[in-house]
């Protein structure tokens, strides 16, 4: 197992210093290869996909949890689920898209919603009713299936929210994994 710990915007990370690193880090990686990533990691995980199918060596199962697809959030329907959503607000995602992929926008690596899923391999998401990404990813999973790909989902109308949260060194010191950084 291998996880990546890399800077959030915040900290310098953009989406041109680290996607690459991490699809190095996949290439480079045992096989059968899953990868996943959770929000922010599942729009690392699907562009580090999407070179890696580039190259010639496409992961044998991509999981995305509530990932952010569309950078740019121009559906619509996300007006109505905004006032839903405990966490994300539309401003502010716009906001973190624009230091994250800059003049890159429309780079579909870099956004992954732009890229083509042909041969991207199997795909499974999970994506919650509330959540502010749920609207791309619904809009995602038709056009995977649509440009031919293996793609599964699962929605669950939310009640209530529950985060589970792990430090990644402690819980890869306690795996048999290993970390590596990405970036500065």
């Amino acid at each position: 197992m291998l996880l990546p710990v890399y800077p959030l915007v915040q900290h310098g990370g953009t989406a041109e210093t680290v996607v690459p690193v991490v699809a190095r880090l996949a290439e480079e990686a045992a096989r059968p290869l899953v990868l996943h990533g959770d929000t922010a990691g599942g729009t690392i995980t699907l562009s580090a996909a999407l070179l890696l199918r580039d190259r010639g060596r496409a992961a044998d199962l991509t999981v995305l949890i509530a990932p952010a697809l569309d950078l740019w959030m121009q559906d619509p329907e996300i007006d109505a689920v905004q006032p839903h959503d405990p966490w994300l607000v539309r401003a502010g995602q716009l906001d973190l898209t624009e230091r994250w992929i800059g003049e890159h926008g429309e780079d579909p690596v870099l956004n992954p919603f732009l890229g083509d899923l042909r041969g991207l391999g199997p795909l499974l998401l999970f994506s919650g009713t509330r959540d502010l990404l749920n609207t791309d990813t619904r809009l995602f999973v038709r056009r995977a299936r649509r440009e031919g790909g293996r793609s599964s989902t699962t929605r669950r109308r939310a009640r209530s929210t529950s985060i589970r949260c792990c430090r990644p060194r402690r819980a890869v010191r306690r795996g048999r994994g290993s970390s590596a950084r990405c970036g500065r």
